[in-house]
């Protein structure tokens, strides 16, 4: 058996983990929290490239750089965000152009519905599309027979979802006393 420490546990040490055996993205979260950036704060996307420590794309870097540089961000930044918003319950959002802002507690399951129905909005529509715009003169009968059942099923996914926003908007009108749809 070997001396050396079991790298493939999730337990942490008593103690803790030492800081230099911390992903960056732990650091910067960390780095984040002790900075107290108020809700509704936006922090310059500088930033978050100086915590992650990882070089901001420039102007006159090839283009292979800066996509590898930028791609490496996006998977610390990725993951920073995740572990502010389960360990901290600290969420951002993107401020296009500026860089990202902390979300008020107040606004974050609003925002979530939003971001949820953007995503099965677009979701149906590539799905509706995939589904529609194929070359059924190549198609076997069993496959067309398959294809109309998927386009059903998709069409009774998206009715069942439009009922359940339908009914959701009904009863938070009656919850804050509106008594028409007009409100909406």
């Amino acid at each position: 058996m070997s001396d050396a420490p079991d790298t493939g546990t999730a337990t942490p040490p008593q103690g803790g983990w030492p800081n230099n055996l911390l992903p960056s993205w732990v650091d910067a979260a960390d780095a984040f929290m002790r900075e107290a950036f108020p809700p509704g704060h936006t922090v310059p996307h500088q930033w978050f490239y100086d915590a992650l420590g990882i070089t901001c794309p420039r102007p006159d870097m090839r283009a292979d750089e800066s996509e590898k540089l930028r791609f490496t961000f996006l998977d610390q930044f990725t993951r920073m965000r995740e572990h502010l918003l389960i360990t901290h319950n600290v969420a951002l959002r993107s401020a296009p152009g500026v860089g990202y802002q902390r979300v008020k507690p107040g606004e974050q399951a609003i925002l979530a519905k939003r971001k949820l129905d953007d995503d099965l909005s677009a979701s149906f529509k590539r799905a509706t599309m995939w589904s529609t715009f194929v070359d059924t003169g190549q198609l076997t009968p069993a496959e067309r027979s398959e294809q109309h059942h998927v386009q059903a099923t998709i069409a009774a996914m998206q009715g069942h979802i439009t009922a359940a926003r339908a009914a959701m908007k009904r009863r938070a009108s009656a919850f804050n006393g509106k008594t028409t749809d007009a409100d909406d």
